[in-house]
């Protein structure tokens, strides 16, 4: 599933890679424009399952296709296999990130306000909002570790702390 206004051929490198691994790999474009039409979009999704007789696939969701993932997931439980989800737009240098937050941008956690209600958090250790309350499972999260434009493998920098955080909220593991 893609983020808002992100045409799916964004994931044709995945796509191909899967698909060279022998699974079946489909990215539908879900009506939803905005972050308001999160139901429309579950709609659009159970409906294109039925339609292709999915019972339960993995669903993979990047930006703001990870919160529909995980929205799907919650709602229809028995019908996604398994969420894996990627920060892509989150993946940016140290300096970006700091830069972003210097002038109030909080585009760098993106979607994943979500998990706060759409809300930053306050603290370092925050409890999920309201939305995240009926989460009870687990996903594999695909996370930018980076500082400065390096990787950074002992997770020091905010990009690192910040899918930290959404790892523990999610249940999930980086």
């Amino acid at each position: 599933l893609t983020g808002l206004k992100m045409d799916p051929s964004a994931l044709q490198d995945l796509c191909d890679a899967l698909a060279d691994q022998d699974c079946e790999v489909l990215v539908p474009r879900l009506p939803g424009v905005a972050e308001k039409e999160l139901e429309s979009d579950m709609n659009a999704l159970i409906a294109f399952f039925d339609w292709l007789g999915l019972a339960s696939p993995v669903v993979f969701g990047c930006d703001w296709g990870a919160i529909r993932a995980f929205r799907f997931k919650m709602l229809h439980p028995k019908r996604a296999k398994y969420v894996v989800i990627e920060n892509r737009a989150g993946n940016m240098t140290e300096k970006q990130f700091k830069e972003a937050m210097r002038k109030g941008d909080m585009n760098v956690f993106n979607s994943f306000n979500w998990f706060f209600d759409g809300a930053l958090p306050a603290t370092k250790d925050p409890a999920p909002g309201a939305n995240m309350k009926a989460w009870k499972y687990k996903a594999d999260i695909l996370w930018p570790f980076n500082n400065g434009g390096k990787p950074d493998p002992k997770q020091v920098g905010w990009v690192s702390k910040v899918g930290v955080m959404v790892a523990k909220l999610s249940k999930g593991k980086l």
